[in-house]
């Protein structure tokens, strides 16, 4: 690992290296040795292609691996800058000045047919202050260049230190420095006593730099990641950092909130619920009404023309049919609009409630789309459960797959992201294919599919019994009623193997 990292600094690397440290202001001699590299011997002319501090402002958006080098590849023209370098001897050369307002350098070697990119990371070096210190935002930006080289966590965050020991003023250096503390602490316990940690550095800096706008604008970033962090596996603690959040954002002047702090501020209310949900949950309340109108409707139709239990019975099974969705869809609006409303992010109930909603929705198409006419109603119930509960299952993983809108990767990273993110409904609606006619294998499948998830998440901080309740819970009831309806598939089939 040291060994990839002595490539950022690459001022005393023995493939490009300086008579001095490049300084602000300055100008800047490389030297290459295509000989030691191992690349470009045979050139006949080497040109240098450097950029100061990022190669595209993207760059800053994105962690994910890969994403750095093909801005690189793919950089905002005006960042990029190139110059022919001259040989003498065994070493090419090449003089670059260096802008007061640089702080990284980062560059490769590029000959007529291939180029050395330092297996895949650039050559990257701090630009110095004349004292011979890394300037402001050396360290910051060189994080970047870490975390593509695989770099762990902890040697990030002792970069990120060693720039705010310097500098303690550069706000901006705060929001990875705290990402980092946060992917390194493994238990809620430890998320609680870093979020005091968190509120006592904060208050310090305001107490000795000044309540800045630039300041409060990081403290609400960060007071917002740490609510993503904590999630639903601690729904006390997110809203509480949802709620200080909003104070936070609310010293700030309106003119002088960053943008994406005032989109996030839009979008929620006191207890850190989307407005928007909260319009959807009354809108359910509404639907859940129409159903209870719809089933009263049924009942009087019912009562009206038929009065003993006997000619009941004997009704159209379209009526049966009509009576039970509405009474499912009535469940299911009631059941999605209380999550809604109680903002389901914040507590395991609330996403309980959601689960339910959305099975009574899906079990009333069901019944509602099912034109058999040889299952009694608590047959129908039995078939279509495990069904409607597996497609629940795939929306409600599905959800989790939406957090990549907010990451503001750009389109076809979010695309890629959003993808892979599905790939565990891509599994449920597989095994429900698989399932539909051989209940058997989609019982042990589900099971299965529990049994990795708890294998899989035991011992991360989200990792709780509520957790294990809403994610496993719906897959493994879903198993035994596909092993149940097998046993009694004859009876739900009429008869079809």
């Amino acid at each position: 690992m040291m060994k990839t990292l002595v490539a950022f600094v690459a001022a005393t690397s023995l493939l490009a290296s300086a008579q001095d440290l490049p300084t602000v202001g300055q100008s800047y001699t490389v030297k290459y040795n295509p000989q030691k590299a191992g690349i470009l011997v045979r050139a006949e002319a080497i040109t240098v292609v450097y950029a100061f501090n990022v190669w595209t402002a993207r760059v800053s958006s994105s962690r994910a691996p890969g994403m750095l080098m093909y801005y690189v590849t793919h950089p905002d023209p005006q960042r990029v800058n190139t110059v022919v370098m001259k040989k003498r001897g065994r070493t090419w050369n090449a003089t670059i000045e260096i802008p007061t307002n640089a702080s990284l350098l980062s560059y490769y070697f590029k000959g007529e047919d291939t180029c050395d990119y330092n297996h895949g990371l650039t050559y990257v070096t701090y630009i110095y202050t004349k004292e011979g210190k890394p300037v402001r935002d050396a360290r910051f930006r060189n994080i970047a260049f870490m975390n593509e080289a695989g770099a762990n966590a902890l040697d990030q965050l002792t970069e990120i230190e060693n720039e705010l020991r310097d500098y303690p003023d550069n706000y901006i250096a705060y929001i990875p420095y705290w990402m980092l503390r946060f992917d390194t602490t493994e238990t809620m316990e430890s998320l609680r006593l870093l979020r005091k940690k968190m509120d006592e550095q904060f208050d310090q800096l305001e107490t000795e730099l000044g309540p800045t706008d630039t300041l409060r604008n990081v403290r609400a970033g960060i007071m917002y990641r740490y609510a993503l962090k904590v999630g639903v596996a601690a729904p006390a603690l997110r809203l509480d950092a949802m709620r200080e959040f909003k104070r936070i954002v609310e010293q700030i002047p309106t003119t002088k909130r960053y943008r994406y702090i005032q989109e996030i501020y839009g979008e929620q209310t006191f207890a850190g619920a989307p407005q928007w949900l909260g319009v959807t949950g009354y809108g359910l309340l509404v639907l859940a009404l129409v159903s209870v109108i719809l089933l009263a409707v049924e009942w009087a139709k019912r009562k009206r023309r038929q009065t003993t239990p006997e000619a009941i019975a004997s009704l159209p099974e379209e009526y049966q049919r009509r009576t039970m969705s509405y009474a499912f869809f009535t469940a299911g609006f009631i059941l999605l609009a209380v999550a809604l409303l109680a903002d389901m992010t914040d507590n395991p109930p609330a996403i309980a409630s959601m689960i339910a909603g959305l099975f009574g929705i899906i079990l009333a198409i069901a019944y509602r789309l099912d034109r058999s006419t040889h299952r009694t109603p608590g047959k129908q119930l039995l078939y279509w459960s495990p069904r409607a509960l597996c497609i629940t299952s795939a929306v409600f993983v599905s959800v989790f797959a939406l957090d990549v809108f907010s990451e503001g990767l750009g389109f076809w990273t979010t695309a890629l992201a959003f993808l892979l993110h599905l790939i565990p409904t891509f599994l449920i609606l597989a095994v429900l294919l698989i399932s539909w006619r051989r209940e058997w294998i989609g019982g042990i499948l589900c099971l299965v599919l529990g049994v990795l998830y708890i294998a899989w998440s035991w011992g991360k901080p989200f990792a709780t019994w509520s957790t294990f309740l809403l994610m496993v819970g719906p897959l493994v009831l879903t198993g035994v009623l596909f092993l149940i309806g097998w046993r009694y598939r004859r009876e739900l089939t009429g008869g079809e193997r």
